[in-house]
């Protein structure tokens, strides 16, 4: 796909009608990319007059700011070769004519360097507007998003808890099935199911302890225990089993765990990326790049005004 065709792709998705010709549609951007770099109110296509002149110049779009007491005139060239200085020192010479405060020239594909040489004499500014392209340098730029994810699905059976002293070895034991089975998901069972202190105070919830266990990086059946005076958890905790009030030292159960890898690539909408690098003597470029999301539904008024589009407006895409 080439450039031209990337632009005409754009366009056709932030405003919701199309002029034949490319030079509009490209003149109808760059409005878009003054007004999203927050350059002031953009206007398409304004036929304005110098003072003392009966003739007028058709000005590609318009810039105003400051309650339009600073006003910016600018060329748009959708050429297939760079911006010589002939076009140079003619919108110098109509700035002048216009009483406007800057120029500037908009190019899709560079300035020659003559061209160069007249905008910096002239104080003219000269900028590029073209498709972020594979090839481009993004630095700075978000290129794509490549997640890597590990997904873990965990079923926790025989579940018994360690006694604490030898006397109580007898009375513990798994945890009573009939009260697991009033609980739909082995997550709840560790939520609902919880210690107690010696005088009958709630401790800690069993899914706080399981968070200690040994990572379980593959995939299968894991023995698995919690010894609490190994994780400084002092002094005895109590369950309640299918028997009686338990002193307990720590838990034990089988866990099977079933692993799984995924890799997902998210690739920034194209051509929704704007490559904005705008050409400063004696020094490097300025380069901006203008996102999806900085790049709305926009529709021109009456007037040729840029204003942004009601969501019920804006076209589809």
């Amino acid at each position: 796909m080439t450039s031209a065709d990337q632009l005409d792709q754009l366009h056709d998705r932030l405003f919701a009608e199309r002029p034949n010709k490319k030079g509009d549609r490209f003149e109808r951007i760059t409005a878009l990319v003054f007004a999203a770099l927050g350059e002031g109110q953009a206007r398409w296509q304004v036929h304005r007059g110098g003072a003392g002149r009966r003739a007028k110049h058709r000005i590609d779009v318009e810039v105003e700011r400051d309650a339009g007491c600073h006003r910016l005139v600018v060329e748009c060239k959708h050429w297939d070769e760079k911006v010589g200085q002939d076009v140079a020192n003619s919108v110098a010479s109509r700035r002048d004519q216009l009483g406007a405060n800057e120029a500037a020239i908009v190019s899709t594909r560079g300035f020659t360097s003559g061209a160069q040489d007249v905008a910096a004499g002239e104080g003219i500014r000269l900028v590029l507007v073209k498709p972020l392209a594979e090839d481009d340098d993004w630095r700075g730029v978000v290129k794509r998003i490549v997640m890597h994810g590990t997904f873990i699905a965990p079923e926790i059976r025989d579940f018994t808890w360690l006694a604490y002293a030898p006397e109580d070895a007898g009375r513990g034991g798994p945890i009573d099935p009939a009260v697991l089975a009033t609980i739909d998901s082995p997550e709840d069972q560790l939520d609902v199911l919880g210690l107690d202190h010696e005088d009958g105070s709630r401790a800690e919830r069993l899914g706080e302890l399981l968070a200690l266990r040994s990572s379980v990086p593959e995939s299968g059946e894991h023995e698995q225990e919690v010894v609490f005076e190994e994780f400084g958890i002092s002094g005895p905790r109590y369950v309640t089993g299918h028997r009686d009030r338990v002193r307990i030292r720590g838990l034990r159960w089988t866990e099977r765990v079933a692993v799984a890898k995924s890799s997902f690539t998210v690739n920034p909408p194209s051509p929704g990326l704007l490559w904005i690098e705008e050409i400063v003597a004696g020094a490097d470029p300025a380069r901006r790049v203008l996102m999806d999301h900085q790049l709305r539904p926009w529709r021109f008024d009456e007037n040729g005004v840029l204003m942004p589009a009601p969501a019920d407006d804006a076209p589809n895409g």
